[in-house]
């Protein structure tokens, strides 16, 4: 956001994994109106200024450990921003919080990923078709967009969406986790 200092991040995944979720969510709800395009929560976590003050190894190794924590309590995976917008508030010291983005589809153990029992063709809005002649132009080249999951290959890494993570509920208790999570480590 524009104001918004980056000061650190962390996750327990690359940016890979978070491309790949949003490939394979789209592909889940192409059909649906209900959670279209949604791939994870965000949480932000007003945070205390103390924050600010610590070495760049000390921010670093508390958002690392909170991504551990969050891994722990949902089940899923997650990326953590941390970010000062003192240009945002009349507040001299600062405004530290952070970003939390909660995966909302857990990655599946390596015997549950599926595999692809044969070629696979997807067309530019993730549709799968049954011919490779319906993803090629007249000179038989992949149309921009499109992609072919070869024979073996990685079809989902991916296990169903955790619908309890979209009630008030869940959202009650994440921020319950975290509320506790700030009153032990500051």
């Amino acid at each position: 956001n524009q104001g918004e200092k980056f000061i650190c991040s962390a996750g327990n995944q690359d940016m890979d994994y978070w491309r790949r979720l949003a490939l394979e969510c789209d592909r889940a709800t192409r059909n649906s109106s209900k959670h279209k395009g949604t791939h994870a929560r965000e949480v932000i976590l007003y945070i205390p200024n103390d924050f600010l003050e610590l070495t760049k190894k000390e921010q670093q190794e508390i958002l690392e450990n909170l991504a551990v924590l969050i891994n722990k309590w949902c089940g899923t995976s997650c990326f953590i921003a941390a970010h000062d917008s003192h240009a945002k508030t009349d507040d001299p010291e600062g405004n530290a919080h952070l970003h939390i983005l909660i995966s909302e589809r857990p990655r599946l153990h390596r015997d549950e990923i599926k595999v692809a029992e044969r070629n696979l063709f997807f067309d530019e809005n993730n549709h799968r078709r049954r011919k490779k002649s319906e993803i090629t132009d007249e000179y038989g080249n992949l149309r921009k967009g499109c992609y072919v999951v070869p024979k073996g290959g990685v079809v989902s890494l991916f296990g169903s969406k955790y619908d309890d993570m979209s009630s008030v509920q869940w959202t009650k208790d994440i921020k319950r986790h975290l509320s506790e999570w700030v009153n032990t480590t500051f």
